[in-house]
């Protein structure tokens, strides 16, 4: 697909002011619970989000969401489980298997990391009229709809 140059004009103009926003919003979360998330890698990160969204998925098919290798997630879940964010139950239906849950401690933490980010949000929302970030909102979900998704073996 051919952009032309307002475009690609726009969207590194849009890719900067993202950035920004994204960064403030971070830093924001960090600020109000960093001690915990300090100790974690980005991976251990989505793998809560992923638990929060997904309980009981197995140790496996969490690896192949992170696009890590069932190798790698082992000793990630191991050291989420000894910080008492997450715990490992044998599969019912497969002995051999392993499914993963938040702990009461690691689904409070996901909660207020939610809580967080949906607060920064608004803060950055706070002097625009509603109809102004429901056209933010709206330009976003319509653009997400289009988008075109890389191939899982792509260089994107």
């Amino acid at each position: 697909m051919q952009f032309d140059s307002e475009t690609e004009a726009l969207a590194g103009r849009f890719q900067d002011v993202f950035e920004q926003a994204f960064r403030r919003v971070m830093q924001e979360q960090a600020y109000k619970v960093g001690h915990v998330f300090k100790s974690l890698t980005m991976n251990q990160v989505r793998a809560l989000h992923i638990l929060y969204r997904d309980a009981g998925v197995l140790q496996r098919d969490l690896a192949e969401k992170l696009e890590i290798t069932p190798a790698a997630i082992s000793p990630a879940i191991r050291d989420l489980e000894n910080q008492g964010l997450v715990v490992r139950q044998r599969d019912e239906a497969d002995a051999r298997s392993m499914r993963l849950h938040l702990s009461d401690v690691g689904r409070e933490l996901i909660e207020q990391n939610l809580a967080l980010r949906r607060r920064a949000l608004m803060n950055l929302f706070k002097e625009m009229t509603h109809d102004e970030q429901l056209m933010i909102v709206e330009a976003f979900e319509r653009a997400l709809a289009n988008m075109e998704v890389p191939a899982p073996d792509s260089d994107c």
